[in-house]
């Protein structure tokens, strides 16, 4: 596997793609482990968590946004270009509105991040087999 920092050396850009908070009927996350019902309780706490940050000056999606952009200022992180999903007009907006985090924010969030442990892998077994982790 490639890691990010490896990737920022040789000057290639990562895509991040977000995905929208509420899951479409149909959507193949139904059926992923990660958003089961008693994985995804568990990691919805993380998002609790930061929309304590966001909720000072900006939204969780925005704070989502200002992070991934904030993560290639970091020495030998490599450009990050988020794109992130919308479904109206309202959201679009609240995208363009990504905020640039402080560096305590920056902390806060990273320190939740690494406290918080993702229950479950996102595929089945023969889909993790599929991708690098």
């Amino acid at each position: 596997m490639v890691s990010p920092r490896s990737v920022g050396e040789l000057g290639i850009p990562i895509i991040a793609s977000i995905h929208t908070k509420t899951i479409p009927e149909g959507d193949f996350c139904h059926k992923a482990p990660r958003f089961q019902p008693e994985n995804f309780e568990v990691n919805v706490k993380v998002v609790k968590e930061l929309e304590q940050i966001a909720k000072k000056n900006c939204t969780t999606a925005q704070l989502a946004l200002g992070w991934l952009i904030s993560l290639s200022k970091l020495r030998g992180m490599p450009e990050i270009v988020p794109i992130p999903g919308a479904t109206t007009a309202e959201r679009v907006k609240e995208n363009a509105g990504a905020v640039e985090l402080t560096d305590e924010e920056m902390e806060e969030t990273k320190e939740i991040l690494d406290s918080c442990k993702v229950m479950r892998n996102r595929y089945h077994a023969v889909g993790m087999k599929m991708v690098s982790r």
